[in-house]
């Protein structure tokens, strides 16, 4: 067992040290734990502090640490020594085992059996630890306290703050006081403390003023009293003589020399009795200073001699520090007579106990009696300017972290020896590896591995090291996706040809001359495996999105929503079963969007799409201008794809399908033609921008998710017939992806590959200049959490670590700070391990050090490269046979487009040209005149066809510009598109277009927010009064749905979802409102009741109502989908203000209720200015910090936490919440589709106020989305039918604490609710099931989000703590799921909420 103790470690810098912040800062520690009880209570005593310098010698760093017997006062102590040193010294925590560090040098051998010491009471140096050192050689120096009289102990030594003032000649800083005794330790042969014990020292003010009264008189001790009355005797003890005795006692300036002749007397009485005063009687610590260094067992002559030299030289280490009175003398202690036990051993025994040695006798006393300036001459860590050159090598804490981690336990590392991928070899000591290397199991590559490192530190030898090992030792393929260019898959191949002697199982695509023959748009393969259409189908628009937001950035893809939603439906309706294919090309899409903008006219689709259908013919029926717009965003971003001239050849190649033998035929690269093979693929992409470099990467892992998907069971193979479940024989895809940050924000990395790769057979291993890149390449922190989370292999060279990474790989013997520290001093080649768990129930072993293995052979770098024969043999025939066969098997075979790029940019240009002019489907075209007669246009290239002319506006990156020409005549057979039958029919009779822009409503425009354009029109928009021509039928009142009604008062139809009213005449325009084909219906209606709802409270209420009617129609939809209609009100209004006679004009729409700036407009704060300017806070800021608390604590009666507290903001004009922020005084949420804050520890500190935790309040350290939550389900209760009454934070037993809970009307307890947010914490989950299974009342959980929730159950799941099963439908959304949670009647979940779901039922009641 060992004896571990926790110390503040101080690591130094170059940086200088104020000395009198270190001064001031040891006086302050007399103040710790002071008071009465102290002062009369025996059993207490104050605090022991302990100041230990150490080395383990043989050129070991020396280290710095500070320890209090009491460790609870430990962060006082950091937080002190944080201000006494520069922000450059590190100072953390650290756990030293002394008797560890003295044993050292040898082996540390077992215990050995307890001893006592008889003559102090101390414990033996054999006691207690692991460690027995009682066989041990040890070498001591103490120092002790000389007087030249007996208490002339209470006079100064030398003040650090004096000599620190004291510069040389050569005007470099002054050395330090501990500079000799740290060199003298660096030249250490044998492990050596120095130990520095103080404790506060009771105040001697009272015999200080006797000894200086007795200075005085010539009476301070008894030779000088027996000297003086004789005198007396003698001569008389006139006045005079008297007189003469009492003068100069005027005390010298500080500085001056106190050191006076024999014949000056009285200068000598003034003199002590001024340094007495310096000293400081009420401000002195009692101190014992050693110095104890341990040889081996057996030391040898040689050994035992540089010992004893090195520590004699120690004890005259503070010779300079001598006072003119009191004097230090270090000594080597030795055997005497008078000592029967090695004086060493109790000096050694002391030292690991913290014992004091004391005596009041003599003038030579073992322990020093001084103040915090004479104390820091001991204690006081020195700056490398201050230190000798050797001493500063030795201080330099660099050295310690450069020393490797200790190694786990053998046993754990065992785990790591036989088959797998050769990681690195474990370091004993620097330069020490062990001889075999680490290596991961097959079975536990599934679980993925990251290797992070800065630019130089080896990461790509490395790897090629690594891949080399996994082609020898693991089955399946390795595949190498290179973004550097720098050579790494050149290289590869010349360690494995000088391996192996031959590269007949690698492939190499050197891009852009060789590219991967992928077909994206294709779902051959994947119904060949089984797999549902609709999955397959499902997996390409999932995949093609994520393609696009690589290459246009996540929040340029998310913003246009409408056009994105276009893209998805017409790539399922180009797979449709009936009318489509199962593989098509880019430019059967770019085909399909341009059809869609010219003709509005989309593909044909069976019965079972027909919601895709009506969704695409609903996208046509909005404003003209805002249809062309949206259309010209969808033609953007596939002319992306066609801009970069490789993706495009890639999404235009469709190689041929044998359905027989149910695979390609020619050049196709298929990852299944791979899984059970042992080859290599390496694709070099360094020639490639990044985002082409992404959206390949993004291909290959597509086509790679379709291959593996037969693993799961279920699927047939290639190969014909079942496929079985995967056993441990089977292949594992090791993928490696060089400057992978990018490609880990994919949903398909961090939500599939990673967590999943076990069930599919897949390794990936993501190579990173350091992993926070990840965040940075996404607006979201869950990638990166994620993936710190579920990669359970990390390796880790010399980065800047982050404060997430530091935190996954810390271990309770490797603090956050140290391996932040140790990290960023790695040497190249050299990396902290974090290793996965074994096996089920075991844990993995601690973070260790491992250095990279060799640099194989063949490679440029390493000792043995290809040199001669074998390098002509491998340039002239092995490459080219490498090349040949990836060009023959599996490589583009050339331009497989049937148009040039050019020609079908300029066509992708044309789309969104009709913005401003009528919609004129070019009738001239072969394919108008087709339709005229009843048969379908054919599906003939349309590249260069004659686009619509006339004077337009062509709406092309966010740009205007007119094109002039003849108009075309639209054809008499155009359809109305509010009626668009199947693809292919004409209609009965010629109809008119309806819809133009000078008369469409704005009612059908697509929120502007969602297009991706830079400059948004204005729309068109008429009077109330003026109709709209319509030459179709006008429809009976009986045809109106059930949502809609005629108001006899208004003369109006009025719809009860959206509260549009509309005219007589428009009861056309009523028949179809908030009937939703898509989600952008449903926005179209929240911009409507935006438009006509007088208050917040209305508005809320008739969007919860358009959220639960899109329900109706399978769409779902949440309230905060609407949160940014609120960002452009006064465009809304305009934009929808002639749907309705009666609504209101711009800037009307907003709520009447405008009393948020001045509710708390008397808010302030009793903060001084004195305060605020220190702090930086203006007094508004402080005033809303208050309010804010106020607020939490439920203590603001004109505010409840079921509002946002941006209304808390209204009434300051002088608050900048991002400094609260930065002061880390309040934490900003987003909940409810609102604004929330908490004030934090260090905010309420400021603030000098807590947080309210009484009953009905709070809980301790609850953040105020819980609150909120909390406050939101107790409306919730408040609106049941057989709930009379509600309370919050309800103490129902002892033990036992609701959120919320309800009583019927007869006090009985009916509900009871539990609000989670997100935590690690599985058992509190558990109690809070518990508890509310326990009870016989109905139960509601509130939890952050949907995927919250599902972890809920999942969690209860996995601990059987319930027996359900959901199925993917199940959990799609809020509505399924509580369907299938209360079909089984399970007790503890009887209403399941999301906190978005809960605002929309709260707000849609009164």
């Amino acid at each position: 067992m060992t004896e571990q103790r926790r110390y503040i470690r101080i690591e130094p810098s170059r940086e200088r040290v104020d000395p009198s912040d270190i001064v001031s800062r040891l006086a302050g520690l007399r103040k710790l734990r002071t008071g009465w009880k102290i002062k009369y209570d025996p059993r207490k005593s104050p605090p022991a502090f302990e100041f230990l310098v150490l080395t383990q010698g043989k050129d070991a760093p020396v280290r710095f640490y500070l320890g209090v017997e009491d460790e609870e006062l430990l962060p006082t102590l950091k937080s002190e020594l944080q201000t006494a040193y520069p922000a450059s010294y590190d100072i953390y925590e650290e756990a030293v085992d002394l008797r560890a560090e003295l044993s050292s040098y040898g082996s540390r051998g077992a215990e050995s059996d307890s001893k006592t010491d008889v003559e102090g009471g101390e414990t033996a140096i054999g006691d207690g630890g692991g460690v027995s050192l009682s066989d041990r050689t040890p070498l001591a120096a103490r120092w002790s306290g000389v007087g030249e009289r007996s208490r002339d102990w209470m006079t100064p030594i030398k003040q650090y703050s004096h000599a620190q003032e004291e510069t040389p000649r050569s005007g470099n800083p002054a050395r330090a006081p501990l500079a000799a005794a740290v060199e003298r330790l660096t030249e250490a042969t044998a492990p050596t403390a120095l130990q520095v014990l103080f404790t506060r020292y009771s105040s001697w003010q009272r015999a200080a003023e006797a000894r200086k009264k007795q200075i005085e008189t010539k009476h301070d001790g008894a030779l000088q009293s027996a000297r003086t009355s004789l005198a007396d005797m003698v001569y008389g003890a006139n006045q005079e003589r008297i007189r003469d005795r009492r003068r100069g006692r005027d005390p010298p300036h500080v500085g001056e020399s106190t050191r006076q002749t024999s014949s000056a007397a009285s200068g000598e009485v003034a003199s002590r009795q001024a340094l007495i005063d310096q000293k400081g009687p009420s401000q002195t610590f009692l101190v014992n200073l050693r110095a104890v260094s341990v040889l081996p067992e057996d030391p040898e002559d040689v050994d035992r001699a540089q010992a004893s030299n090195n520590i004699e030289t120690l004890a005259n280490a503070f010779n300079h520090l001598d006072g003119y009175f009191y004097h230090l003398d270090g000594s080597r202690v030795s055997k005497s007579l008078a000592n029967i036990r090695d004086p060493a051993q109790k000096e050694l025994s002391r030292l690991l106990n913290r014992s004091f040695n004391q005596s009041w006798m003599g003038k030579r006393r073992p322990q020093l009696v001084l103040n915090a300036d004479e104390l820091a001459n001991f204690v006081a860590v020195p700056s490398g300017q201050t230190l000798t050159t050797e001493g500063s090598r030795g201080a330099r804490g660099k050295e310690r972290l450069r020393q490797p981690l200790p190694l786990p336990d053998p046993d754990r590392l065992e785990e790591f020896t036989g088959p797998g991928m050769a990681v690195g070899k474990p370091l004993r000591n620097r330069s020490e590896p062990l001889d075999e290397p680490i290596r991961i199991p097959p079975d536990l590559l599934t679980t993925s591995y990251i290797r992070a490192a800065s630019t130089g530190s080896g990461k790509s030898t490395a790897v090629q090291a690594e891949m080399l090992s996994l082609h020898e030792h693991v089955d399946g393929p390795i595949v190498l996706l290179d973004g550097k260019g720098d050579g790494m898959a050149e290289n590869y191949l010349r360690i494995h040809y000088a391996r192996y002697g031959r590269l007949d199982d690698v492939y190499y695509f050197n891009a852009p001359d060789m590219l991967p023959a992928v077909s994206f748009f294709d779902i051959r393969p994947a119904l060949a495996m089984g797999r549902p259409r609709e999955d397959a189908v499902q997996d390409k628009v999932e995949h093609f999105h994520e393609i696009m937001r690589l290459i246009l950035g996540e929040e340029r893809h998310e913003n246009a929503y409408v056009a994105n939603e276009i893209l998805t439906f017409l790539i399922k309706a180009l797979f449709d079963q009936e009318y489509g294919q199962d593989a098509f090309s880019l430019e059967d899409l770019i085909q399909a969007v341009f059809r869609m903008s010219r003709d509005k006219t989309v593909p044909e689709l069976c019965e079972a799409n027909a919601h895709i259908e009506q969704s695409l013919i609903q996208k046509c029926q909005v404003d003209e201008r805002q249809f062309q717009q949206t259309m010209g965003a969808a033609a953007n971003r596939l002319d992306k794809l066609v801009e970069h001239e490789h993706l495009y050849q890639i999404f235009t190649h469709v190689p041929r399908w044998d359905d027989e033998a149910e695979a390609y035929v020619g050049n196709a690269f298929d990852f299944r033609e791979f899984l059970d093979k042992d080859a290599v693929i390496l694709l070099d992409l360094g020639e490639f921008r990044a985002e082409s470099q992404h959206a390949l990467t993004m291909i290959l892992l597509s086509n790679l998710w379709d291959a593996v998907q037969g693993r799961r069971g279920g699927g047939r193979s290639l190969n014909g017939g079942i496929r079985q479940h995967r056993s441990g024989d089977d292949t594992i895809v090791n993928m490696i992806i060089e400057e992978a940050a990018a490609i880990a924000t994919s949903s398909l990395v961090y939500e599939q590959f990673i967590p999943q790769g076990r069930a599919f057979g897949v390794s990936l291993g993501l190579v990173l200049q350091y992993p926070e890149q990840v965040a940075q390449y996404s607006t979201s922190d869950r990638p990166y959490t994620e993936i710190l989370n579920n990669v359970k292999t990390k390796l880790v060279g010399n980065i800047a670590t982050d404060a997430k990474l530091a935190e996954s790989i810390a271990h309770e013997n490797l603090s956050t700070s140290e391996f932040r520290n140790r990290v960023s001093r790695l040497p190249a080649g050299e990396w902290i391990a974090q290793l996965p768990s074994p096996r089920f129930g075991q844990t993995g072993p601690a973070p260790f050090s491992l250095a990279s293995l060799p640099i194989p052979d063949g490679h440029p770098e390493s000792d043995a490269p290809l040199l001669g024969d074998d390098r002509h043999l491998f340039e002239e025939q092995q490459i080219p046979r490498v090349m040949r066969r990836t060009q023959e098997e599996c490589s583009l075979p050339g331009r497989t487009s049937q148009f040039t790029r050019e020609e079908v940019r300029e066509t992708l240009n044309e789309v969104g040209e009709d913005a401003a002019g009528d919609v004129a489907p070019s009738s001239g075209s072969k394919a108008s005149a087709e339709a005229t007669d009843g048969t379908n246009p054919p599906d003939a290239p349309f590249f260069g066809a004659s686009s619509v002319s006339g004077a337009t506006d062509t709406f092309v990156n966010g740009e205007t510009t007119t094109t002039a020409g003849e108009p075309d005549t639209p054809s008499d057979d155009e359809r109305d598109i509010g009626k668009v039958p199947m693809f292919g029919d004409t209609a009965s009779e010629p109809q008119e277009l309806e819809g133009s822009p000078q008369d469409s409503s704005a009612e059908e425009a697509v929120p502007e927010q969602y297009e991706e354009r830079n400059e948004t029109p204005e729309l068109h928009t008429t009077d109330g009064d003026e109709e709209t021509t319509d030459s179709a039928e006008t429809t009976g009142e009986n045809s109106l749905p059930e949502h809609v009604s005629y108001d006899a008062d208004t003369e109006c139809y009025v719809c009860d979802v959206c509260g549009s009213e509309y005219l007589m005449s428009e009861e056309r325009k009523a028949s179809a409102c908030c009937q939703f084909a898509s989600k952008d219906d449903v926005f179209v209606a929240a911009k409507r009741a935006r438009s006509t709802a007088s208050t917040s409270s209305e508005l809320f209420t008739r969007l919860g109502a358009i959220t639960e009617h899109a329900e109706s129609y399978g769409i779902e939809v949440t309230i905060q989908d609407f949160a940014s209609l609120d960002e452009s009100p006064d465009e809304s209004v305009t934009a929808l203000s002639s749907e309705s006679k009666n609504s209101p004009e711009p800037g009307e729409s907003q709520s009447s209720d405008t009393s948020h700036s001045t509710r708390f407009k008397d808010a302030t704060t009793t903060i001084p200015d004195e305060t605020l300017r220190e702090e930086g806070i203006t007094r508004d800021e402080a005033a809303f910090l208050g309010l804010v608390l106020d607020a939490m604590n439920r203590q603001l009666e004109e505010y409840s936490l079921l509002e946002s507290m941006t209304v808390l903001e209204e009434p300051f004009s002088n608050l900048d919440v991002e400094i609260l922020k930065e002061k880390e005084f309040i934490e900003e949420h987003r909940s409810f589709w609102q604004t929330y804050y908490t004030v934090l520890p260090a905010g309420r500190q400021f603030l000098d106020r807590s947080l309210d935790t009484s009953p009905g309040i709070g809980d301790l350290g609850e953040k105020t989305p819980h609150k909120a939550g909390v406050a939101f389900l107790e409306a919730w209760l408040t609106q049941q039918e057989d709930v009379a009454r509600t309370a919050v934070y309800y103490q129902h037993t002892k033990d036992v604490v609701f959120d919320v809970v309800g009583f019927d009307t007869e006090d009985e307890l009916v509900w009871v609710g539990e609000v989670e947010t997100p935590s690690n914490n599985t058992d509190a989950l558990l109690s809070d099931y518990e508890k509310l299974a326990s009870v016989d009342a109905a139960a509601a959980w509130a939890c952050e989000d949907k995927e919250l929730l599902l972890e809920v159950i999942e969690t209860l799941t996995d601990t059987d703590a319930v027996d359900i099963s959901l199925t993917s439908t199940q959990t799609r959304t809020i509505s399924s799921l509580r369907a299938a949670i209360t079909g089984p009647d399970l007790p503890g979940m009887d209403s399941l909420h999301t906190f978005r779901s809960l605002k929309t039922e709260v707000d849609q009641k009164p």
